[in-house]
């Protein structure tokens, strides 16, 4: 299995990367004895989306096991938020081909995603960021990833309809480097909470993940 990394955030929180070299006969081959790892929809016809989707779910399967615990698959809420069976803890899934990225926590929600800089980001940027932030941003095409992966962390922890990335989602300004340590807010309701999230560009895709 092509596992890039596996950092331990603490006792009871890891996160993994996984760049996916493998065909996707190559990664049925790797699910199809485990009665765990349910196969994507046969009514999916992209295969990208398909070796994301099983890359997605080995990758998470060698994360909790990593952490010690036995893996009994995953269900999605009302919401879509991905949760365990039969374990407490809470997990967040990110793909953006060719990678594919996971993350486990016992004490708390998180949140993870990845994303490849382009200048698609430059032109909806004025959606997903605040004035304050835009400013900041100053029309950096990297900065801009930082803040749209950020951003999808926090929403992913949240777990939450009608979250409004520009309103709802806020970042203290922050200073573009190889890793970096950020701090998001979440406002809901006239209620701040803050998260730290650590962030850092792995070849050419910025990885950004909440830090319990």
């Amino acid at each position: 299995m092509p596992i890039i990394k596996i950092d331990q955030i603490s006792k009871h929180s890891a996160v993994a990367l996984w760049k996916i070299n493998e065909s996707e006969s190559e990664l049925y081959e790797l699910m199809k004895n485990d009665s765990v790892l349910q196969l994507p929809d046969p009514d999916v016809s992209n295969v990208i989306k398909k070796r994301e989707w099983m890359s997605g779910r080995l990758v998470l399967k060698a994360l909790i096991e990593h952490l010690g615990l036995k893996y009994h698959g995953i269900y999605k809420d009302e919401v879509g938020k991905p949760h365990l069976n039969k374990h407490p803890h809470h997990i967040s899934l990110t793909h953006s081909f060719p990678w594919v990225g996971a993350i486990v926590c016992k004490n708390g929600a998180v949140g993870i995603d990845l994303e490849q800089p382009t200048k698609k980001l430059n032109r909806i940027a004025h959606k997903f960021l605040c004035e304050k932030e835009l400013v900041q941003a100053d029309n950096n095409t990297e900065q801009l990833c930082v803040y749209w992966c950020a951003k999808e962390a926090l929403y992913k922890l949240k777990g939450q309809k009608g979250i409004i990335f520009k309103e709802n989602l806020l970042l203290d300004p922050f200073e573009m480097d190889t890793k970096m340590e950020l701090i998001g807010n979440i406002i809901v309701d006239d209620k701040v909470k803050s998260y730290k999230l650590r962030a850092e560009k792995i070849n050419m895709t910025y990885l950004v993940y909440t830090v319990n």
